[in-house]
């Protein structure tokens, strides 16, 4: 089973997904001042990256950082899958081509277009992305791509909870 590593810089999320057996890596929304921490944490565990994922079009330059640069663009379709190791990584993308996230095993990475509490007032992202995240299972752990509120992750049926929530409060309301 895959494991997730979250680096905080600001309110700006990034993330390392690797399989402890396979040793192969992901890293997803990548920042550049925290080079030296991914590239000292992929040497403590031994990894080898495989990928560097972006869910938007705009990329940061951690050139000194091994793996395969994925990022959306309306110019090319991104690959619908990604192995690692016995991991695949699926793409979650936006018919735009501006953003994008990545699922695999009970995890959805959603970089800046999704953070907590966002069901409510999402209108960035296509029709089509956000059901594709809506057809995940409630269980689904979202790794967002910013803070929110102090909250660094959620999950897709606390989502639709908190949605619920505050829809049928709006409609007593009214």
């Amino acid at each position: 089973m895959a494991r997730v590593k979250q680096w905080i810089y600001g309110d700006r999320l990034s993330y390392l997904l690797f399989e402890p057996i396979s040793r192969r890596s992901a890293l997803i929304d990548a920042l550049p001042a925290l080079s030296d921490s991914y590239r000292s944490f992929l040497v403590s565990k031994g990894l080898s990256n495989q990928y560097l994922l972006y869910t938007t079009a705009e990329t940061s330059d951690v050139s000194d950082i091994a793996g395969l640069r994925i990022a959306p663009t309306p110019a090319e379709q991104l690959p619908q899958s990604l192995p690692l190791g016995e991991t695949i990584l699926w793409t979650l993308p936006d018919a735009t081509g501006e953003c994008c996230g990545f699922r695999c095993e009970g995890f959805a990475f959603t970089g800046q277009w999704f953070s907590p509490g966002a069901l409510l007032y999402l209108t960035t992202p296509s029709p089509a992305l956000l059901q594709s995240l809506l057809q995940l299972a409630d269980d689904t752990i979202i790794y967002p791509g910013r803070i929110v509120d102090g909250q660094r992750i959620t999950s897709l049926g606390q989502e639709k909870a908190i949605a619920a929530r505050v829809t049928s409060g709006r409609s007593r309301n009214a």
